[in-house]
C-alpha cells in the first residue's frame, strides 16, 4: 500500500512540474492570479514530496513514518479543500 501512495506522490510531482512549466503559456481568468496558481502548485509539490518520504519511512517501520504518513494524508485533504475554495 505504501508503494502505491509513494507512486501517487511521484505522479503529483510530475503534474506539478508540467503545471509550473505550462503556467506562462496559459491565460487565467481575472479572479485567479498566476501568483496564486504558482503558490498552489508549489504547495502541492511540497506535499507530494512529503508523501513520498512518509510512505518510504512508513514502509520501513520508523517512528517518523508512523507520525508523518497520516499528517501527509491530512495535508492532501486540506490542499484539496483549498483548491476547491480557490476555483469555486
Amino acid at each position: 500500500m505504501y508503494k502505491l501512495t509513494a507512486f501517487f506522490g511521484w505522479i503529483n510531482l510530475m503534474a506539478v512540474t508540467i503545471g509550473l512549466s505550462a503556467t506562462p503559456l496559459i491565460t487565467l481568468p481575472e479572479k485567479i492570479g498566476s501568483d496564486a496558481l504558482i503558490f498552489m502548485l508549489g504547495l502541492l509539490g511540497l506535499i507530494a514530496a512529503a508523501l513520498i518520504f512518509a510512505s518510504n519511512q512508513k514502509a520501513e517501520g520508523t517512528d517518523i513514518g508512523e507520525k508523518a504518513y497520516p499528517a501527509t494524508i491530512a495535508a492532501y485533504v486540506l490542499w484539496t479543500v483549498m483548491a476547491f475554495n480557490w476555483f469555486g
